[in-house]
C-alpha cells in the first residue's frame, strides 16, 4: 500500500469508527459542566481512536495487518503507534521486525466537546523539544530508527467552518440538548480564527518548515478529507495529513 491508498483508507475508517463506538469518556469537571463527553469520534482520544481504527482496519484488509503500539528496536521505552504488514490470512504472528510502514498518529483537536477552544494542538505538532512529544520529534524518532521498511506521520483533525455553528444547533436540537456548545463554538471560532474558518492544512507547511529545521526530510504531502459526521455536534468535517519520512 502506498501512503496515499493507508491515509484515504483511515479517512473511510475513521466515519466508520464515528457511527459504531460505543466509548464515552468523562468530562474534566474543572473545565466542563456537562458530565461525560457525547459519544463520537472526535470524543475518542488518540490511541482510543487508533485502536478503534485498528480493529475495522483488521477486518477491512485481512491481508495488510494493523498493529499496535510497536516498540522502537533502539529503546524498548519508545513505542510506534501504528505497524502495516503484509501478512497471510490465517496468520496470527506479529512480523514487528518487517513492518511494511511505522507510523507515528497525531490528533490535532482545536475545539473541544464543549465547544471551547483547545490551545494545545500546535505545540503537538512543531514543537522541537522532546518533552512536547511533538509530530516533529515522531518524524525524528522515525528518521532514526531501522523499524519499518518506510515510514510516516500521520495527523488527523476537525475543521471548522460557516456551516458549523448551525449544524452543531440542529445535531444539539434533535438530542434534546441546549445550544450552550454551539454558543461557545461560535465564540472560539470568531475568536480564534481570522476568516470565521479553522482550516487543518494551514498547519502543514508550519510543520514543513519546523521537520526541514530539524533536518527531517519529507515526503510530499498527502490530504484526505472526511465529511458529513453526524454523531456529534461539534464534529462534521475535517482531514488527515501525512508525510512519509526519507
Amino acid at each position: 500500500m502506498e501512503l496515499n491508498e493507508i491515509v484515504l483508507a483511515m479517512a473511510k475508517g475513521l466515519e466508520e469508527v464515528d457511527e459504531t463506538t460505543t466509548t464515552q469518556n468523562g468530562a474534566n469537571p474543572e473545565t466542563s459542566d456537562y458530565g461525560n463527553y457525547l459519544q463520537g469520534v472526535g470524543c475518542l482520544g488518540e490511541h482510543q481512536f487508533r485502536d478503534e481504527l485498528g480493529d475495522w482496519w483488521n477486518n477491512n484488509f485481512p491481508d495488510f495487518k494493523f498493529l499496535r503500539e510497536i516498540k522502537y528496536p533502539e529503546n524498548g521505552r519508545w513505542k510506534c503507534d501504528i505497524g502495516l504488514t503484509s501478512m497471510p490470512r490465517n496468520s496470527s504472528i506479529r512480523t514487528d521486525d518487517n513492518l511494511d510502514w511505522a507510523i507515528e498518529l497525531k490528533y490535532i483537536r482545536f475545539i473541544g466537546d464543549n465547544g471551547k477552544v483547545n490551545n494545545f494542538g500546535l505545540g503537538k505538532v512543531v514543537s522541537p523539544y522532546k518533552a512536547e512529544h511533538s509530530s516533529v520529534g515522531d518524524a525524528m524518532r522515525l528518521s532514526q530508527t531501522r523499524m519499518g521498511q518506510r515510514k510516516a506521520v500521520v495527523m488527523y483533525g476537525f475543521e471548522f467552518d460557516q456551516k458549523s455553528v448551525n449544524h452543531c444547533k440542529q445535531i444539539l436540537e434533535k438530542m434534546g440538548l441546549s445550544d450552550s456548545r454551539a454558543i461557545q463554538m461560535e465564540k472560539a471560532i470568531r475568536a480564534g480564527t481570522h476568516d470565521g474558518e479553522w482550516d487543518l492544512e494551514l498547519v502543514a507547511p508550519i510543520y514543513e518548515a519546523a521537520c526541514a529545521s530539524m533536518g527531517i526530510t519529507l515526503g510530499m504531502r498527502i490530504i484526505a478529507g472526511f465529511s458529513d459526521l453526524t454523531r456529534h455536534p461539534n464534529y462534521r468535517i475535517g482531514k488527515f495529513l501525512a508525510w512519509e519520512i526519507l
